[in-house]
């Protein structure tokens, strides 16, 4: 199984982000109409406006408009998640994992993850398959990461049908496998390429295991490229 760089959802092949970037468009809009006034919008964070502690959060997480502060990036973000807004609990998640500080960041992907979000319960899962701020549990770990494939999350795919593929559930892995590898999973055609040259589940298929091989070596040069 792929070791779990020290970055948000990465996997064999597929990378995704936290959050859209249509959300943060949004933000971005939303900072930039009162950025003009730093001041007036710490006040109005400091009255208990959640808006503006989670653009206060984002300024200072990117530096826009004020100094980059992670620290004051992560206060602010806390304070807009008190009334339970899941995009600004798995922000703080992601800024303590991106610090390493697993077990910190655990406990704010789980408030998020318990809102649905599928990236969150992607993140959990993940953290508890690699011991990262908790106990390896694999049990758990596949818990998570089956909420999170369910709603269609490529990353948490790619988890489940590797997690089934090396458990050798092949008819359990090959549903996953197969919609991990629509989203371009290096890891889902090397399992498939192997199950169609050995008839795991499925039938041998010589051609489609060769197509399959190739679709790895596609895959993995795409993400070895996005990583330069």
């Amino acid at each position: 199984m792929p070791v779990l760089q020290n970055r948000a959802f990465h996997y064999e092949g597929y990378t995704d982000e936290l959050f859209s970037f249509n959300y943060f468009v949004l933000f971005f809009f939303v900072v930039s109409c009162k950025s003009n006034n730093i001041r007036r919008l710490e006040l109005i964070a400091e009255s208990g406006d959640h808006e503006a502690q989670g653009n206060l959060g984002f300024m200072y997480q990117y530096g826009y408009g004020v100094k980059g502060n992670i620290k004051e990036a992560i206060k602010w973000y806390k304070l807009a998640a008190s009334d339970g807004d899941p995009v600004a609990e798995g922000t703080v998640g992601r800024l303590y994992f991106e610090m390493d500080d697993y077990q910190n960041a655990l406990p704010w992907f789980k408030k998020c993850a318990l809102h649905g979000n599928s990236d969150c319960q992607d993140m959990v899962g993940t953290m508890y398959l690699y011991s990262q701020g908790v106990s390896q549990n694999t049990e758990e770990a596949k818990r998570w990461l089956k909420k999170s494939a369910d709603q269609g999350n490529g990353s948490a795919q790619c988890y489940m049908g590797d997690i089934y593929f090396n458990e050798k559930s092949y008819e359990q892995a090959f549903p996953y496998l197969q919609k991990a590898f629509e989203k371009s999973c290096a890891t889902a055609a090397k399992h498939l390429s192997k199950m169609y040259k050995d008839g795991l589940f499925v039938k041998e298929n010589a051609i489609q295991a060769k197509k399959m091989s190739e679709k790895y070596a596609d895959f993995k040069a795409q993400d070895d490229a996005s990583e330069d």
